[in-house]
């Protein structure tokens, strides 16, 4: 991304019938070995601003320099290690599910570390009342972190069902044959209390049943696997377009 940099000379006391500036060939050279550390100069160029204020013209000139940003500074120090960051996060996909204290620490240390990074990288840019590029990615970056922990909750709370669901299991031998279709008819209100009790306790082994079926299916081991894939391949496709649109296609600078 470029920027424009103007500097403009006028004189306000004579007009262009008294005085007149005039560019001369090559009048506005660089020296070789003038550096900045963000930006490097792409162009130089010389016009004149002549301007008409109620009839009388008064002498302008002016220096258009086109500056465009250095990205190595922000690529080494924010953009690839927010990268790793996020990478980083995605090692408790691979720790086992019952590594509570492992998989806390890892998931809290990527957040803060994330959120230390993003205000550090903010303490640095001017303030500014609009959304930049950087924080766009600044923000992706931590939320996919969060979103990495909060993956580590919904895995510690299926574990958890699963170990409770085969407690009940062999607790209850029974509620692997379970009868589906189970109503309380009026002829049930007829039957004595124990009796009455039996066919609840049987729609309740039912409804646990199918819970257990439910948990073959979804269980902490299956959302790891998913999310190894899930997240890599998210965080790809942003990167993707992240870069694509900021360098092809969001022009805020087009040359003349």
């Amino acid at each position: 991304m470029a920027c424009l940099w103007l500097v403009s000379f006028q004189l306000d006391s004579h007009s262009t019938e008294d005085l007149k500036f005039i560019w001369s060939e090559n009048a506005v050279s660089m020296a070789d070995d003038i550096e900045f550390p963000q930006f490097r100069i792409t162009k130089i160029k010389s016009y004149s601003c002549e301007k008409d204020y109620y009839g009388i013209v008064y002498p302008c000139v002016g220096v258009q320099i086109v500056l465009e940003r250095n990205y190595a500074f922000h690529t080494i120090q924010i953009f690839i290690p927010s990268s790793l960051i996020v990478m980083l996060s995605w090692v408790s996909f691979w720790l086992d599910p019952t590594s509570v204290p492992a998989r806390i620490s890892l998931g809290l240390l990527t957040v803060l570390t994330m959120t230390t990074q993003s205000a550090g990288a903010r303490a640095n840019l001017p303030r500014v009342s609009y959304v930049k590029a950087i924080d766009v990615y600044m923000a992706t970056c931590l939320t996919f972190v969060f979103l990495a922990l909060v993956e580590f909750a919904v895995v510690n709370v299926l574990n958890n069902d699963t170990k409770q669901t085969g407690n009940d299991t062999r607790t209850h031998p029974s509620t692997t044959k379970c009868r589906k279709n189970v109503k309380v008819s009026p002829e049930v209100q007829s039957l004595e209390e124990e009796e009455l009790d039996t066919k609840v306790t049987d729609r309740s082994m039912c409804t646990r049943d199918n819970m257990n079926t439910f948990m073959k299916y979804i269980n902490p081991k299956t959302v790891d696997i998913i999310s190894r894939i899930l997240f890599p391949l998210m965080f790809a496709i942003f990167n993707l377009i992240y870069w694509i649109h900021y360098f092809f296609f969001d022009k805020r600078f087009e040359e003349d």
